[in-house]
């Protein structure tokens, strides 16, 4: 009989497959670590763009911050010019006011009346004056209402204030007016910012 001896060939087996082991042991470490490597470059390219697009994104907020300060200072040079403008108009409809304010006291001024203060505050009027009587103030007060330049009149009172002047008939009035100011607006004014 013949003896055969296995031992060898099953220790050469085991070895094999321990070496297979040992290599697929290496083999997956290798794998691993270069795909943890892989995966660290791709990231950390990925960080390094992001960086790079934050920083643009900086920079270009930074522009338009810069143009929204230019804008903001234009749009406050273009509200000082338009309230120049205003002013200016509102000079040149006021120019010729005192003249016909004269000419509508003048010529609304009744017979039996004449006028010894005339106090202007802005738009409002304050005459006094003396009458004859009464009616001379009602008419005056009617013909003021009428004018294009002058109205709502408002009599503050009639009173003989001066004791010696008694046989004078003569009556102290204070009146109120107010003055219109007609101009034009200018239609480039009416847009809004």
């Amino acid at each position: 009989m013949n003896n055969f001896n296995l031992l060898p060939w099953r220790e050469q087996l085991r070895e094999a497959k321990r070496q297979r082991f040992y290599v697929y042991i290496a083999v997956s470490i290798i794998g691993s670590v270069s795909f943890a490597i892989s995966i660290h470059i791709v990231l950390q390219q990925r960080i390094t763009y992001q960086h790079s697009r934050n920083h643009y994104l900086n920079d270009e907020i930074q522009i338009l911050n810069q143009k929204i300060q230019e804008v903001s200072a234009l749009k406050k040079q273009r509200n000082n010019l338009i309230e120049r403008i205003n002013t200016i108009e509102t000079l040149q409809a006021m120019r010729p006011a005192s003249v016909h304010l004269f000419d509508e006291i003048s010529s609304t001024l009744p017979q039996g009346i004449y006028l010894t203060h005339l106090l202007q505050s802005g738009s409002h009027i304050h005459l006094v004056g003396k009458t004859k009587s009464n009616t001379h103030v009602s008419e005056y007060m009617n013909r003021l209402n009428q004018s294009k330049w002058l109205s709502s009149s408002n009599l503050k009172g009639i009173s003989t204030k001066d004791e010696t002047r008694k046989n004078s008939h003569l009556r102290d009035f204070d009146l109120q007016v107010t003055q219109r100011l007609k101009h034009t607006v200018n239609p480039l004014l009416l847009v809004h910012p």
